[in-house]
């Protein structure tokens, strides 16, 4: 099956308790109960796999996010995924994979949705993903961020202690300066 865009349906029925109302997305051709693998139905916002229409939008998020996109087409698709709310892209953030490891990268959230836990449900998210596919290493390099990825267990490592793959990235090698920190989460 093939969409452009996404539809809504909602179907409505009774029960001895009254009426019952289930949402039902269709989104690209992908359809889930819950709208997607990450929605939120109290707030709206459905975390989705991207796929090869999203790379413009989201080299422009993290442009405009004043992250690097260099390197970003190399790995697109599943192993990225877009926050979106009303169908407008509110966050992105992705994986990629290098040998056996997993380079956590271009994390962003609009600007109008800062602070809303957006970005820690994106950075899940990529977590959750990366061990499914038998990752057991996800490295990444910020300048600006490391507060918010300690939470998630991340620990800033020298830049010497990056495996070869994690070094051999587009990310570690052209496009962070080496001010940016290094870091690692195992899980």
């Amino acid at each position: 099956m093939t969409a452009i865009g996404s539809c809504a349906l909602q179907l409505n029925w009774g029960n001895s308790t009254g009426n019952i109302r289930r949402k039902i997305t269709v989104s690209r051709g992908r359809y889930s109960p819950k709208g997607s693998m990450g929605h939120h139905p109290v707030d709206g916002i459905v975390i989705r796999p991207c796929v090869a229409v999203d790379l413009e939008s989201v080299t422009g998020m993290v442009t405009r996010a004043q992250l690097s996109a260099g390197g970003l087409a190399d790995q697109f698709g599943e192993r990225y995924v877009v926050a979106e709310f009303s169908g407008q892209m509110i966050g992105c953030a992705g994986v990629e994979i290098r040998g056996v490891h997993g380079l956590l990268r271009s994390v962003a959230v609009t600007p109008d949705r800062r602070g809303a836990g957006i970005g820690a449900r994106l950075v899940r998210d990529r977590l959750d993903w990366a061990r499914s596919q038998g990752i057991s290493t996800v490295y990444l390099l910020t300048e600006t961020a490391a507060g918010f990825f300690r939470r998630f267990g991340f620990e800033t490592i020298t830049r010497n202690e990056a495996p070869q793959d994690i070094q051999d990235s587009h990310e570690y090698a052209v496009v962070c300066p080496s001010s940016a920190e290094l870091m690692r989460l195992r899980f």
